[in-house]
């Protein structure tokens, strides 16, 4: 039987793992974007984040603790506020999934970050509702539908854009209803039912 300190090493290091396979998969998103000129500096943090991974792998298979999983589906997560990219981040990991994430909606020719994402979760930036740039917004989300289920973050002040969203998309004849989820009324336990209804559809 492992001693409660014991324990508590093994919760740290599994919690370290799932940060730098996080860590891993954001690289190697980076560097795809690249082909074969990836920058150095990439390729070395890819390098190190491995090794990190590896090393961490090896001392829970030491312990006789099988490492968890490597998440079996990721989502897109789009918020320009690192803050609530971190809350949904979290959310996701809890519920075995991994996480792409960004400040922006990426651009056409990064759509390939997208091949193995099952739902998109774009936050709604409050100045957006009188930001001239909203209609390019728009227009990328749009095109981000056209792959996966959508999941809008709203403030209460910007209510407006995601019902613009929704008409955009009803225009493109994109059958996606985004759900919409109020910042201010966030309730994690209603978050993980709506991603788990998108998962099994």
């Amino acid at each position: 039987m492992i001693n409660q300190p014991d324990e508590l090493v093994i919760e740290q290091k599994q919690k370290l793992l799932s940060q730098h396979r996080r860590n891993l998969n954001y690289l190697e998103q980076q560097a795809a974007q690249y082909g074969l000129n990836v920058p150095l500096e990439i390729h070395n943090a890819l390098v190190a984040e491995q090794d990190k991974v590896t090393a961490l792998e090896r001392d829970l298979a030491a312990s006789g603790i099988a490492p968890q999983p490597k998440s079996s589906w990721q989502a897109l997560v789009i918020d320009p506020d690192s803050n609530w990219r971190q809350i949904i981040v979290d959310k996701i990991n809890e519920l075995g999934g991994g996480a792409i994430e960004g400040q922006t909606v990426p651009a056409a020719e990064q759509a390939d970050t997208l091949t193995h994402c099952a739902v998109a979760i774009v936050g709604v930036n409050p100045q957006t509702q009188n930001d001239p740039s909203i209609r390019e917004w728009i227009k990328a989300v749009v095109k981000l539908s056209h792959n996966l289920p959508l999941i809008l973050l709203a403030t209460w002040e910007d209510r407006d854009t995601p019902i613009a969203l929704r008409q955009a998309l009803r225009e493109s004849k994109i059958n996606v209803i985004p759900t919409t989820i109020f910042k201010e009324t966030f309730d994690g336990y209603w978050f993980s039912r709506v991603l788990h209804q998108i998962l099994i559809t």
